[in-house]
């Protein structure tokens, strides 16, 4: 696995990422803070907007109950 150092000489995608990010530090528009918690914020929403439907396998007879069984 590369390390984001290694990524960014090597993917031109993330290193346009990182020099975006860089690039807003440096503006002054934001901190470095605000951009790891952007950068958290962004992953939190993608994985609320992707939640799928849990599904689960079929009990032989007589399993569902004894698992909801509680006495």
């Amino acid at each position: 696995m590369k390390t984001p150092r290694e990524r960014y000489q090597n993917d031109n995608s993330f290193r346009l990422l990182v020099n975006t990010m860089v690039a807003n530090i440096h503006s002054c528009n934001y901190t470095p803070l605000e951009m790891r918690e952007a950068a958290l914020l962004a992953c939190i929403i993608y994985e609320e907007q992707k939640i799928r439907t849990m599904r689960f396998p079929k009990f032989s007879e007589g399993v569902e109950e004894a698992l909801l069984d509680t006495r």
